[in-house]
């Protein structure tokens, strides 16, 4: 098999972690000896993130017990093999997700943040920050956003590069209030409306008055105007939506400090959640990713959601400290 030079790292994580629990569960049969053999042979990659997956955890292993023996700048930079606060003891699967989620975030993380890192405004997790623009308009950002701002004798023009941006605009006829978000464009016919983008999705929720939405693709361009209390996404590979009715009160619930779910699935909410998390949510059981959630929930306490989530839906998770949570059965 020939592997791609574009394919992710974090695919190879993805496999070498399933190697890694089914290894670390005891002997393979022939079977799957052949099989795991093969994987390996199918590039030096994946030899190489097998091997740095079993390095990184073999680290854990060499933590002291007592960490306070510890350097404080060792303490602080290792995560600890702490059950989690239930008292719950790791199971199998967490050691290879602990690595993976360990790896792929070092992998992607630089070639992900460095357009964030070059914006002219952006906010960390769980930070909200009100911006006012040069122009006299007024931006209501949220937690883990990133927006850049140029402004030209003929138009005001922003790039909302990732996150949740509630824009109030300042009247100016002469000078054209335009917001692009991964090949959407916004323009504000009147003062107030919200975006939210989220890797290659994007919407926009109208406040108040109106809101011209363009797209433009190979098979030509595609125009809108929404009214006060509609909604419209976006993706590059199937276009605008359907114009649908927005539930206002659920799309800027956030700058009340919650998050509205109703009938999302969990795969959606734990996305959502570790938008306002100092670490990383993981589910590692695939098929609890479409289990229906339905509740109103507090941003500033990811941890208590995560139990919320817990009791709700029978379901259990394990914790790599509080910072890597791993969601299971």
């Amino acid at each position: 098999m020939i592997v791609s030079d574009d394919r992710k790292d974090t695919e190879f994580a993805d496999e070498a972690a399933q190697w890694f629990v089914r290894l670390d569960a005891g002997p393979l049969n022939p079977d799957e000896q052949r099989a795991f053999d093969a994987w390996q042979a199918q590039s030096p990659k994946h030899r190489q993130m097998f091997q740095e997956m079993t390095d990184l955890w073999s680290s854990f292993d060499r933590l002291p017990e007592n960490r306070s023996s510890l350097p404080a700048s060792t303490s602080s930079a290792r995560l600890s093999l702490a059950a989690d606060r239930r008292g719950r003891s790791f199971s199998r699967w967490a050691s290879g997700a602990a690595v993976a989620a360990s790896v792929g975030l070092c992998l992607f993380w630089l070639a992900g943040e460095w357009p964030v890192m070059t914006a002219d405004y952006r906010t960390s997790v769980g930070e909200q920050k009100t911006v006012t623009l040069a122009d006299g308009s007024i931006v209501h950002m949220n937690t883990s956003s990133a927006l850049s701002a140029d402004f030209t004798p003929g138009g005001r023009h922003l790039t909302l590069i990732k996150g949740d941006a509630v824009f109030d605009v300042a009247p100016d006829a002469s000078r054209p209030f335009r917001v692009e978000a991964g090949g959407l464009r916004a323009t504000a016919l009147g003062t107030q409306f919200f975006v939210h983008r989220e890797g290659s999705h994007v919407s926009v929720t109208v406040l108040d008055h109106r809101v011209a939405v363009a797209t433009s693709s190979a098979d030509g361009q595609s125009n809108v105007t929404l009214e006060p209390g509609q909604q419209i996404s976006y993706e590059p590979s199937q276009g605008l939506s359907h114009i649908r009715e927005a539930d206002l009160r659920a799309a800027v619930a956030w700058r009340r400090g919650k998050i509205i779910f109703e009938g999302e699935t969990l795969g959606t909410v734990i996305d959502q959640l570790n938008r306002y998390h100092r670490g990383k949510i993981v589910i590692v059981d695939p098929g609890l990713r479409n289990m229906r959630v339905n509740g109103v929930f507090q941003t500033a306490d990811p941890i208590q959601v995560i139990t919320a989530l817990e009791e709700t839906l029978q379901i259990s998770s394990t914790h790599l400290t509080d910072y890597f949570i791993f969601l299971h059965r």
